[in-house]
């Protein structure tokens, strides 16, 4: 989210300060998205420095010292490069350079500040917001309790598809027993709601800190029948707290991996974000996602 509204900011202003200087859209358009297209990449790994250096720990010594690195030795640099190749011109990249770099000087301090005072639940609440308010894409929300001791692990599930129209809504109770150093194995019961449907399932779950395989089978008990299906979830962590992840469906009566899903997604602990792509028998939708969870030991 922080990476998000300072990119916002920037666009804007290095836009409006390109074109002041230049009055030329093609220029404006080309240096401000491939400004902004390195530093989304540059302001990530910034911060992740950054966390790792305990020695700062004034917060006006702090925001001072990471807009000096970020701003004005990588931005001055940077920019003043893309400017002079797309302008071809030493005054317009010395003016659009110190221009810009100067108002962000500025803003920087000010959203460091915002940033280090703001409420975790604020920021969670946007992006909360963002998910609800995307109406051409599909929302779906989960919300889990569970209480885990070494060896057992027992949970509550709540999801719902869906905002302004609820078009899936389900409860499902687990329970897990560890079968090993990284296994555990036992038993999902899901009441589906909408279109009623009761879904016993057999779990067996691998996890480690970078790598989760759960592997699920089915018993489907809707309208009279009965079918089995078989899924399939395999998560990987890329660098702590992205992960992607990969899913298939076999089901009794479809033919080979009818449904697949792709995850990619943020997890901060009790709060896991995600963009899903469901693919079933060659349609597919778009998801955001979002998963609550609160454990209890």
């Amino acid at each position: 989210m922080k990476s998000i509204v300072w990119r916002i900011l920037g666009v804007l202003i290095l836009a409006v300060v390109t074109y002041a200087y230049t009055h030329h859209w093609i220029q404006t358009g080309l240096i401000t998205f491939i400004h902004h297209g390195i530093f989304l990449v540059v302001f990530y790994f910034h911060e992740r420095i950054w966390l790792k250096i305990k020695q700062v720990r004034n917060l006006t010594a702090r925001s001072i010292l990471k807009m000096f690195t970020y701003e004005t030795l990588c931005g001055n640099v940077i920019l003043g490069t893309i400017a002079y190749l797309v302008t071809g011109s030493w005054r317009q990249m010395t003016a659009i350079t110190l221009t810009y770099i100067g108002i962000k000087h500025v803003i920087y301090v000010f959203h460091e500040f915002i940033w280090a005072r703001i409420k975790i639940g604020l920021a969670l609440g946007l992006i909360f917001a963002v998910c609800f308010l995307c109406a051409d894409i599909h929302n779906w929300h989960q919300f889990k309790i569970e209480h885990k001791t070494k060896n057992i692990s027992i949970g509550w599930n709540y999801e719902q598809r869906g905002f302004e129209t609820v078009y899936y809504r389900h409860q499902q109770f687990d329970l897990l027993f560890k079968a090993g150093t990284k296994f555990w194995i036992g038993g999902t019961f899901r009441q589906i709601f909408i279109n009623p449907e009761y879904r016993p399932m057999f779990n067996i779950i691998y996890k480690d800190p970078n790598f989760k395989n759960r592997t699920r089978i089915t018993h489907r008990i809707k309208n009279g029948d009965n079918l089995w299906r078989f899924r399939n979830k395999t998560t990987i962590v890329l660098v702590k707290p992205f992960y992607v992840a990969h899913e298939f469906f076999m089901e009794q009566g479809k033919k080979g991996f009818y449904k697949n899903r792709d995850y990619m997604g943020i997890d901060i602990g009790m709060f896991d974000f995600f963009w899903m792509i469901q693919t079933t028998e060659g349609k597919s939708i778009h998801v955001i996602g979002t998963y609550m969870k609160a454990s209890f030991q």
